[in-house]
């Protein structure tokens, strides 16, 4: 059984972050706390949403320019020979 390791790349004006994740859930999590913490720098004027898919829609859609994000999933080479 292959194990995987989700990996969240968030390219900003600062440089690159990206964040190796055990699942999905918690890449998600990652990206939905950076939007949170940087809203205000793009959208100043418009109220934090409840949908969180909708604000990382919105957000990267306004930096579209200087700021972009994925999600890709990867085997972890040897995870087929863990027990």
């Amino acid at each position: 059984m292959e194990t995987y390791v989700h990996i969240l790349i968030i390219e900003h004006s600062h440089g690159t972050d990206i964040y190796p994740c055990r699942n999905q859930v918690i890449a998600r999590q990652m990206l939905y706390t950076y939007v949170k913490d940087n809203w205000d720098r793009w959208l100043p004027d418009m109220p934090m949403l409840d949908n969180l898919d909708k604000m990382v829609d919105i957000y990267f859609d306004t930096a579209q320019a200087q700021e972009w994000w994925m999600l890709d999933i990867y085997p972890i080479i040897g995870s087929e020979y863990m027990k």
